[in-house]
């Protein structure tokens, strides 16, 4: 499973790897964002976290594909059909180069109109949730459940302009997971980057 949001280097790095050796995969991205165009034809699913009906979506797509995988079914990615096309050019058969240049030509086509039918992409919302009730509730409905555990373990919860306040009675590692999976939720929840600093009560 690859998630594409952010576009982190490392995960592209980790992926071109599996793509060159044709190993399985699944690409995700938050939903507000654009799949990077050297990955554009190659199926990712969307998902915002903000909409339970885009979060069931995905858990079914995740689902299909992984028994697709399952069934021998892996999926082709920019370089194993980069592989593919190259040993059809080079092969020395006029007919295998002039299909490679057909298959080029059919697949930028089909990118251009998955582009055409995808709909608008729902915004982030600009700002986390009012009350600690309210983002536990969203992280439970997105399965983040290790997650709205620690936040039910804060006794304050306060949001001031690029800043998540929190008063907990966690240990310190707890405390610094906390900061760390939280402002990483928050980015994806709001698209924006916010900081999150904790207290021990």
């Amino acid at each position: 499973m690859a998630d594409l949001t952010g576009g982190n280097p490392n995960v592209f790095y980790e992926l071109a790897i599996r793509h060159g050796l044709k190993k399985p995969f699944i690409h995700m991205i938050e939903a507000a964002e654009s799949i990077p165009f050297d990955n554009a034809q190659v199926r990712t699913i969307p998902i915002d976290l903000t909409d339970l009906d885009s979060v069931d979506r995905a858990k079914k797509e995740v689902q299909s594909q992984i028994e697709s995988i399952e069934k021998g079914s892996s999926p082709e990615s920019p370089i194993s059909i980069a592989f593919d096309l190259e040993a059809l050019k080079s092969s020395g058969n006029t007919d295998q180069a002039l299909l490679a240049g057909l298959f080029t030509e059919v697949s930028q086509i089909r990118s251009e109109l998955r582009d055409l039918r995808r709909p608008g992409r729902p915004r982030p919302r600009p700002v986390p949730p009012e009350t600690s009730e309210e983002l536990i509730s969203v992280l439970e409905t997105v399965g983040e459940n290790l997650l709205a555990d620690l936040m039910r373990q804060t006794t304050s919860y306060s949001v001031s302009e690029d800043t998540v306040m929190l008063i907990t009675s966690l240990s310190h590692e707890e405390d610094r997971k906390l900061e760390t999976d939280l402002a990483t939720f928050l980015r994806r929840y709001t698209g924006r980057t916010w900081k999150v600093d904790t207290v021990p009560f």
